[in-house]
């Protein structure tokens, strides 16, 4: 067992090293252990038609003109059926990339960031901004990383649930960036779901909210984008989303009114279709 263990590490490493090579960065997909296997399967992809699972890295390898086929090795077990094997394939390919070069161009970044200082006046030669346009561009590898996630990843992994009562996650701080000014908009996300028979992990959700903010956003569409990746990957019989923030571009430039919050809700499913639930939502929201 422990000289399978590490054919796979060594497996993926290979393969982050390839991909270093092709400069494509991935930021998704971890390696689980799955226990004892009981049988072994090569599966070959190809990008170009590649099933939705592998949404993210067809999107990034069309992006960058790449066609290449890959091989993955996936220790199977007997537990491993239909969409949860499905969850098991995408989950092999992500996270063990952390540092591999991304999508975003550091140097596309810094040459903007050279000439928006003069622009402004600036200049960027002076000791203070001589480094600026290289913290930026680093900077933006974060906060707009959620470019290169998928919500897929995260809420892959789900536990059987018999009790199908409310699940509340409340207070998600969140940062984002306004698409129209590029300046933040912060605040709290809160989720509720009613689970179908599966739950995803707590921290699951969280990082869901993660992977949408940290991108050029609006709020409305963090909103529904969140609400549409909880019912699309836990399939729940409903969701509801509220997410009340600030927004930079509102209170230091513009009206200039520091402390106005925009909420924003969207309902899926028996939420949309129910009233009591979404009462009983807000209320555990403000409690």
């Amino acid at each position: 067992m422990q000289g399978k263990r590490v054919a796979v590490f060594v497996f993926c490493a290979i393969l982050k090293a390839y991909y270093k090579e092709c400069k494509i960065g991935f930021h998704a997909l971890s390696v689980h252990w799955m226990g004892s296997c009981r049988e072994t399967k090569s599966l070959s992809y190809d990008m170009k038609s590649a099933p939705v699972a592998m949404s993210d890295v067809r999107h990034l390898v069309l992006l960058k003109g790449y066609r290449m086929f890959f091989i993955l090795y996936l220790e199977y077990t007997s537990v491993l059926q239909g969409r949860d094997r499905d969850f098991a394939c995408v989950e092999l390919l992500f996270l063990f990339t952390e540092g591999i070069e991304s999508m975003i161009d550091e140097k596309k970044v810094e040459t903007a960031v050279r000439l928006f200082l003069e622009g402004i006046g600036e200049d960027p030669e002076r000791e203070g901004l001589l480094e600026t346009p290289n913290r930026v561009a680093r900077m933006c590898s974060q906060i707009f990383g959620g470019l290169e996630q998928s919500p897929e990843a995260h809420l892959a992994k789900q536990f059987n649930c018999q009790d199908n009562n409310m699940v509340v996650e409340k207070d998600i701080t969140f940062y984002s960036a306004c698409e129209h000014h590029l300046l933040p908009f912060y605040g709290k996300a809160h989720i509720a779901y009613i689970p179908n028979g599966k739950v995803a992990g707590l921290s699951k959700l969280a990082r869901t909210v993660e992977v949408y903010a940290r991108r050029p956003q609006i709020q409305e569409n963090l909103s529904a984008q969140v609400a549409d990746a909880l019912e699309k990957y836990l399939n729940p019989k409903g969701v509801m989303v509220m997410i009340e923030a600030e927004h930079m571009c509102m209170t230091m430039r513009g009206v200039q009114k520091p402390g106005t919050k925009t909420v924003t809700t969207v309902t899926r499913g028996v939420f949309a279709e129910d009233f009591s639930l979404q009462l009983s939502f807000m209320n555990m929201v403000k409690g």
